[in-house]
């Protein structure tokens, strides 16, 4: 046993021990004696055997309520449920509506089916909405079939456009009468004959298809009407959607209005007031009122309009989108030949059937022809796909056509129209694909035109940047629209004036020869005329997503092959997928062992088959498992549920949920908020019941979870009250995270695995082990993934390597948490008694930083020197420091240069942040090291920089291709230079996750292509440019120097004057300025005039910055990265320091000197600081696996020892 918590025994709500709920057992009152990998049912019976089965039950009644409707599916379909069924079942079961969105073959309709005739069975009624009359037919057999199997006989009515007339009117009347149990119909004729249905209810609603559903935006209020909601409660969501729309308008207008006027907080009040109203009137109906379930369901759900908004105001979800970010294509390139048809052909020849092939958009279908004609004449069966003609892909499915042809193009049917997952096996360009842009006016292109902005933005003059973004904005809002036509004339009008800037900026001579040097854009003169080409990425993205389809159990594996007919076409086109997708990368086709690549590939289009046709076996039952993704941040959760596309969004309890699918998992992501449970004041020694057994002392922290009072803001633990209330202003208006631990047990109770995804370092681990012993009855599987950067590369391969937690890290968390709070709370109550004044506190850490202040202080104070300046006449300005205070007399006002060394030298980089040295140079941005580390966690949760809390400078190989990419495309090649700085460790240095500086970061997010899961500021741009500039120089060649060392006199002083005179080879500082000072070269013997000296008194020493604080931290190894800034801050909350304005100099308080006197002297031996970094010490021995009690038990004792603390206080 290591840990107490209080309240969470899952049967009592009692304590429990994290050793019985790593077994998943109740506690001891509940049950005596442990049992190992016991089903809930078998722990059920013993604790109905002793008449003390309370909560558990209901766990038992779900996994049986579960487990017979597992029964009945396997008897209805003849197939086992699937994990994704299993979970969706469980959902019905707690009366949850939701969405499903997931590829075909999930199995979407087979559950819809048969949850309907579930509800049949308990007398409850169930309505199926599909969108044809094929589907109506199908669904109807489905229905009767699984009946009969089942030995039941419901009343089903199916209504379809192909039934006689009398069998129509017979229907119709059935279902005007409400004499069936399961009604399904089209959804047209839902929308047609709502007035049949409208005065009856629903228990369960299904929606298969959900975008032909929404077509019709009214439908929504129709389903919900027939589960039960009145027009009424319909139009109070309305209200409460359009007032959410103005408070985000209003927020947005607003934003960056630093002039908070009493105008603008009370117009904000008034509108939280009226929206807290209207959720409060909905809830109150919820609560009185029982309503239906509606679950809607698609493989490709595109939710547009406000109407859809209604789902989530009255029943808690949002229909998130079936288009995936996932990618598996291996992309390769071939450098073109002079016989490109015979190039094209040899390709497919090698690859085989099911590929597609485009054309460059400048050739045409012409081309597109000739390449089909020149296959066929080589035997190759190749058909040709233009405007609306199919007939070729439908041979193509069927394998009389081996390949087609067609336009690389946007809009192009090949490119956009074909879903063909389990045949189209690769896609070649026959030239890299682009645009064609002559100053000649043509017709507006939306995606034309947007390439072109996108790669001119890097060109255009600087004043025109805003306006060419704001032209991005505007062209990205059409391309998002479900159609890309353009039919507004103020539309076509703002497209014309888009069209006439980009040729009025293609004639300018110096934007011309810009756009000659770069590496990304090609320039051709045809004719005496002049067109511009550039890489058409869009159409690159979603050609290539024809061979690389989400299905179930994956994403189906493709190869590209792209002809590089132009080298900077190519550059470009790689650029700019990897602001998409930041791991793409071209191979050299030749590198590839082609014959295993296509046999992983024939491997997936096998299963995608057998799925289409139902070959159900038990390999493919459990291709895809659901999981619950548990992070801290809610904006680290965004930010990963959008690496998978758009997600269903869900709220679940008090917590929303982000639900997406990546083809072998259904992930379900969630965040608690950081931990969930801390140490309690009020039992045991502060928190820690002591046990003392045969002389050897045990200790063991209790917690409970963590409430915060939304009234006032504190935070606290203990409580006497139920419900509990804020123990500073007696309010009940709390958060407590009790709430969040129920949530999840709901949600694990659904899923196959949980997989815990916190920070990594030992606060992350231990939130994780306390995750994970609350959630572990009611797991199945309980794993942790560590990631340092949050990117879909570091996401993917971090579930892919989920572990065991840590317990070394667990028990290191547990013996700081322990000494902190002990320490803490021992000395801080000496020093309420002393200075009567219980907001003070102090710690082992805190007061030796304190003393360091208060030294550096009074050296300030105290000690001086003098300090000479002296301006020569060629500009040279020397300064010295002298010990006299009286000022020398310079005679003759001059200075001889006495001698001068010169030698060749060579500056290293300085190597990249850690957590210490980024908050040192970010004082120099004026920032604190709270809000340093504020933004730096910002960063790192939008995926923009790895994990911020570390020591190690170490650089990973990942991080070394990130520099590698950028010099080369920025500075050129023979400017890398690759350091791994340190050893593989645990962490990994501050950096960049992307090749991308501060400027082309600030375009992409002005221009919607990097969208992050929070708005960041200039400070977050800021500290950005300089973590970026920082780690990019530590990549980079030495500098080559001249350096002079030079020594000049008077009569009476000696002045020293070195730094560098000539740079012979540049290198890092091209990107951060050097450490090292600019000299004027002298020669040796000159005699030089003064111009003008300058002579004052100075401190010695200069104050400490927050900065300077952290770095002598690390230095001298007291405090840890996570705890550096929280440090400094304390010593500021508690008014022991304050800060100059203007330079942000730490000043001890007359407070702060009085409390480090006492502390020190009192205290010395606790809080001494060769004794706090030994703990230190020992306490990382931990995280190796050193024994934490024997430390804990050191730490107690030396308490015992200097203050006289009883030897325990409670015994376990």
């Amino acid at each position: 046993m290591r840990a107490l918590y209080l309240g969470l025994c899952p049967n009592c709500g009692g304590t429990i021990s994290d050793e019985r709920l790593s077994f998943g057992n109740p506690c001891e009152k509940c049950l005596p004696e442990t049992v190992e990998n016991a089903p809930v049912e078998r722990i059920a019976e013993l604790l109905e055997e002793t008449g003390k089965l309370k909560s558990w039950a209901r766990l038992v009644e779900m996994e049986k309520k579960c487990r017979e409707a597992e029964e009945k599916f396997l008897q209805a379909t003849g197939f086992p449920v699937w994990s994704a069924q299993r979970s969706w079942i469980k959902r019905v079961l707690k009366n949850q509506s939701f969405s499903i969105v997931a590829p075909t073959g999930m199995g979407k309709s087979v559950f819809g089916t048969f949850m309907s005739l579930m509800m049949a069975m308990e007398g409850k009624r169930a309505y199926i909405v599909v969108p044809t009359t094929t589907l109506v037919v199908q669904t109807h057999r489905r229905l009767l079939t699984y009946a009969e199997r089942l030995g039941v006989d419901v009343p089903v009515v199916a209504y379809h456009s192909s039934m006689g007339s009398r069998e129509k009117s017979e229907a119709l009347e059935k279902i005007a009468n409400g004499s069936c149990s399961v009604l399904i119909t089209s959804t047209q004729f839902l929308a047609k004959n709502f007035e049949l249905v409208s005065n009856q209810k629903f228990h369960f609603v299904f929606v298969d298809d959900v975008d032909a559903f929404l077509k019709a935006s009214k439908n929504v209020d129709r389903a919900l009407f027939l589960i039960g909601f009145p027009q009424e409660l319909l139009e109070t969501a309305w209200e409460l959607v359009n007032f959410r729309i103005q408070m985000g308008r209003y927020l947005l207008e607003n934003t960056g209005d630093k002039r908070a006027t009493s105008e603008n907080l009370e117009k904000i009040e008034e509108i939280t007031k009226h929206i807290e109203f209207l959720e409060e009137k909905i809830e109150n109906f919820k609560k009185e009122n029982e309503t239906g379930i509606l679950v809607v369901a698609s493989a490709t759900a595109k939710a547009k309009g406000n109407r859809v908004k209604l789902l989530r105001e009255l029943l808690g979800f949002e229909i998130g989108s079936g288009r995936s970010m996932l990618r598996n294509v291996v992309d390769t390139y071939v450098p073109v030949a002079e016989d490109v048809l015979e190039q094209v052909f040899s390709i497919v020849n090698v690859l085989g059937k099911g590929g597609l092939i485009f054309v460059p958009v400048d050739q045409g279908v012409e081309m597109a022809q000739k390449v089909a004609t020149y296959l066929c004449q080589k035997g190759v069966q190749a058909g040709v796909v233009v405007h609306s003609e199919k007939k070729d892909i439908d041979k193509f499915e069927r394998g009389e056509i081996d390949v087609l042809i067609g336009v690389a193009t946007y809009y192009g049917l090949l490119v956009r129209g074909i879903d063909l997952p389990h045949v189209v096996r690769y896609v070649v360009f026959a030239g890299v694909p682009r645009f064609k842009f002559s100053l000649e006016p043509e017709r507006p292109d939306v995606v034309k035109l947007l390439g072109l902005l996108e790669d001119l933005l890097d060109i255009v003059d600087p004043s025109e940047v805003k306006k060419v973004e704001r032209y991005i904005e505007f062209l990205k809002g059409l391309l998002n629209r479900q159609t890309l036509q353009v039919k507004e004339s103020r539309e076509l009008k703002k497209l014309e004036e888009i069209a006439q800037f980009i040729i009025g900026t293609l004639r300018r001579p110096e934007v011309i020869d810009k756009l000659e040097g770069s590496r990304f854009v090609a320039i051709e003169h045809v004719n005496g005329k002049l067109h511009v080409k550039i890489p058409d990425v869009r159409t690159y993205i979603q050609a290539t997503g024809r061979v690389s389809r989400l299905f179930v159990g994956g994403v189906t594996k493709g190869i590209s092959v792209i002809l590089a007919d132009d080298e900077k076409l190519l550059n470009g086109l790689v650029r700019q997928m990897r602001w998409y997708y930041p791991e793409f990368q071209t191979l050299p086709f030749a590198s590839l062992d082609v014959e295993k690549l296509m046999e992983e590939i024939d491997r997936d289009r096998k299963r995608v088959r057998d799925i289409m046709e139902g070959k159900l076996t038990e390999s493919t039952r459990d291709l895809v498992k659901s999981s619950l993704f548990i992070v801290e941040s809610p904006n680290k959760a965004r930010t990963i549920a959008n690496f998978f596309g758009q997600p269903t969004r869900r709220k679940v309890g008090n917590l929303l949920t982000y639900e997406v699918t990546a083809g072998d998992k259904v992930i379900t992501i969630v965040a608690t908020g950081g931990h969930v449970v801390d140490l309690v004041t009020s039992d045991g020694y502060h928190g820690v019941l002591v046990e003392k057994k045969n002389g050897v002392l045990r200790f063991y922290p209790v917690y409970d979870t963590i409430k915060r009072c939304k009234a006032c803001g504190h935070q606290f633990v203990d409580t006497q009250e139920q419900p509990p209330t804020c123990p500073r202003c007696g309010s009940e208006n709390l958060i407590n995270s009790s709430n969040t631990l129920e949530t999840l047990k709901e949600l694990a109770m659904e899923v196959d695995e949980v997989l815990i995804g916190t920070d990594p370092d030992i606060e992350g681990e231990k939130i994780a082990w306390d995750v994970a012993n609350a959630l572990k009855p009611y797991a199945k599987v309980i794993k942790r993934t560590e990631f340092h950067e949050v990117t879909r590369q570091a996401i993917v391969k971090a579930i892919s390597e989920a572990r065991e937690i840590d317990l070394p890290k667990v028990e290191a968390q547990l013996v700081r948490r322990i000494e902190d709070r002990w320490i803490g709370f021992e000395l801080s109550q000496r020093l309420w008694k002393v200075f009567k004044n219980n907001k003070l506190s102090t710690g082992r850490v805190q007061t030796p930083v304190l003393g360091w202040i208060i030294e550096r202080y009074n050296s300030f104070l105290n000690e001086k020197v003098s300090t000479l300046v002296v301006n020569l006449e060629n500009g040279v300005k020397l300064s010295t420091l002298l010990d006299s205070t009286r000022e020398p007399k310079l005679v003759e006002g001059k200075v001889t240069v006495v001698s001068v060394k010169l030698e060749e030298k060579e500056l290293s980089p300085p190597p990249p942040y850690i957590t210490a040295t980024l908050l040192k140079d970010a004082s120099q941005l004026g920032f604190s090291a709270e809000y340093a580390m504020s933004l730096a966690q910002d960063l790192f949760e939008t995926g923009l920089i790895t994990y911020i809390r570390t020591d190690s400078v170490h650089v990973s190989n990942v991080g070394i291709e990130v520099a590698k990419e950028y010099l080369s495309e920025k500075l050129g090649a023979e400017y890398f230079s690759p350091r791994k700085w340190a050893g593989e460790g645990t962490h990994e240095c501050i950096r960049p996750t992307r090749p991308i500086d501060r400027k082309k970061l600030q375009q992409l997010l002005e221009t919607k292509t990097l969208v992050t899961s929070q708005k960041l500021s200039p400070d977050h741009l800021r500290l950005y440019e300089m973590i970026f500039n920082r780690f990019i120089a530590s990549q980079m060649r030495s500098i080559r120097v001249l350096y002079q060392q030079a020594n000049l006199r008077t009569e009476d002083v000696s002045f020293q004057y070195d730094g560098y005179v000539e740079v012979f080879e540049h290198g890092w500082d091209l990107m951060i300025s050097l450490n090292v000072p600019k000299a004027t070269r002298l020669t040796e013997g000159t005699e030089l005039k003064i111009i003008s000296t300058k002579y004052w008194v100075t401190p010695k020493f200069q104050l400490f910055s927050q900065g300077d604080v952290v770095e002598l931290m690390k230095e001298r190894k007291i405090g840890r990265p996570s705890t550096y800034s929280k440090i400094v801050k304390v010593l500021l909350d508690r008014l022991y320091v304050t800060e100059t304005r203007k330079r942000g100099k730490l000043i001890p308080t007359e407070l702060g000197i009085k409390v480090y006197d006492y502390v020190s002297k009192k205290f010395a031996q606790l809080v001494s600081e060769d004794r706090t970094r030994q703990l230190e010490a020992e306490m990382d021995q931990v995280e190796k696996g050193a024994d934490y009690q024997a430390i804990l038990g050191e730490v107690f004792v030396e308490l015992k020892n200097i203050l006289g603390i009883r030897e325990h206080r409670e015994t376990v």
